[in-house]
């Protein structure tokens, strides 16, 4: 569960510091309060692709910082021990430096990994979803991959022998 987002010289945002209790979380507001700069953010905090423009004009480097309250089975945390590193009573601590020409740090922990590394350690941790991101569901090309997603490849399996069946049947009684 994401506990604390701190944002630092990042776009418009002098500093902010967002800390989430369990449960929903909604951010409301008119265009141009500044939602899409928190998600934007936590996204770079997750390990999405950086770049140019997001350092606060005349700062030296803008900070996202991330902190996650984790259980003892979460994957993350298998994960983070492939990497060497180890997280503290299930706490995870996740940074990203961006400098103004682009380039980005990536911290875990207190330990420097890779984005790719990140991003990784991201998509275990939290999914963003944006405006229009359920439009995918209504093309046929993802039908499968998300029943199998669900845990419903036995299902789609027997329905496929069922299916097959019925229609050597259906082809012996026309």
């Amino acid at each position: 569960m994401l506990t604390q987002l701190h944002i630092k010289n990042f776009g418009l945002i002098d500093e902010a510091s967002l800390n989430f209790a369990q449960g929903l979380t909604v951010f409301t507001g008119e265009t141009g309060a500044g939602k899409s700069m928190l998600i934007d953010a936590f996204s770079l905090a997750l390990g999405a692709r950086g770049g140019k423009g997001f350092v606060h004009q005349g700062a030296p480097f803008a900070t996202i910082e991330a902190t996650f309250e984790l259980t003892p089975q979460h994957p993350s945390l298998a994960y983070l021990l492939e990497l060497g590193i180890e997280s503290e009573e299930n706490i995870l601590f996740m940074r990203r430096q961006i400098m103004p020409e682009g380039q980005t740090r990536c911290f875990v922990c207190g330990v420097r990994v890779n984005q790719n590394q990140m991003a990784t350690l991201g998509a275990m941790l939290a999914d963003i979803h944006g405006q229009r991101d359920q439009q995918f569901l209504l093309q046929p090309k993802y039908h499968s991959t998300l029943l199998d997603q669900f845990g419903c490849t036995q299902s789609a399996h027997l329905m496929e022998k069922a299916y097959r069946v019925w229609h050597k049947k259906f082809k012996e009684l026309k």
